[in-house]
């Protein structure tokens, strides 16, 4: 006599671009064209013992990837009361930890990511994550331990994934978009680039590379802005949403912001 199966429960969790559910621990994504390329490189940081990213376990029945579940907590958004002053040098120091780590592979023939790297700025190019965010870093007690979702990892120098955290953690806003996101008043100009010292100085960021800061993450605001502008205009319904819902007309005023503000920037990192 068969045995009843036993009944696992499935939990939707967050996802922009893939569908992404929970079940037990387990997370089972929808298989995209980058996946091998993901796959390669999270064996790749098991092998080598990095322990802040999910585990590669395989493909399930219905073609999904198969991923360990990281338990912890993620956030939507940065502020003083989700993302602490104090933890963001924890936050540099895993963003260097996998750098580190990632410096020598090499994508297996055959192989490719979602996109080529899409940057101007001068450096030996590794697999930068792309998306480093409070949405994609995993906290537990309080401290960062894992980065996860890698749909968007690609080429580009180091510098490329510490401006895309130091804008998504410190976070850069325009002032009047602080409040809808969560602050109960805009910081000032020093408390914004105190933030941004703190994860640049965690990473060890050097001090030719600070001296010309704030322009990587100017360009690297835009080029979001930019890239999310196309692929709506290619017809993508998720980066057509963004766009109409206003959340690039936010990323564009971030790099205004930025511009603006480039020498305070510059001098504070220095």
């Amino acid at each position: 006599m068969n045995q009843p199966v036993p009944h696992r429960h499935v939990e939707p969790l967050a996802g922009l671009v893939s569908t992404v559910v929970r079940i037990g621990d387990e997370v089972r994504r929808e298989m995209r064209l980058a996946s091998p390329a993901v796959h390669a490189l999270l064996v790749h940081l098991e092998r080598a013992g990095f322990e802040g990213a999910p585990r590669f376990l395989g493909i399930d029945e219905q073609g999904r990837e198969r991923l360990t579940f990281v338990p912890g907590q993620t956030y939507d958004r940065a502020t003083p009361e989700t993302i602490p002053d104090a933890v963001l040098p924890a936050v540099g120091r895993l963003i260097r930890r996998y750098h580190d780590v990632v410096a020598n592979f090499t994508l297996p023939d055959g192989l490719r990511w979602h996109a080529e790297a899409e940057t101007t700025v001068s450096g030996h190019a590794i697999v930068c994550h792309n998306d480093i965010s409070p949405r994609n870093i995993v906290f537990r007690d309080g401290q960062p331990v894992a980065l996860i979702d890698w749909d968007m990892a690609h080429l580009a120098p180091p510098l490329w994934d510490v401006a895309h955290a130091v804008w998504q953690f410190s976070p850069v806003l325009a002032d009047p978009d602080y409040l809808a996101s969560g602050w109960t008043q805009a910081p000032s100009l020093a408390s914004q680039v105190r933030r941004m010292r703190l994860l640049v100085d965690g990473y060890g960021v050097g001090k030719a590379e600070r001296a010309g800061f704030a322009k990587v993450l100017a360009l690297r605001i835009r080029a979001t802005a930019t890239g999310i502008r196309r692929l709506a205009n290619e017809g993508h319904p998720v980066f057509d949403r963004l766009v109409t819902e206003g959340v690039v007309d936010q990323i564009e005023r971030s790099h205004y912001w930025t511009v603006a503000h480039q020498d305070e920037i510059n001098a504070a990192l220095l």
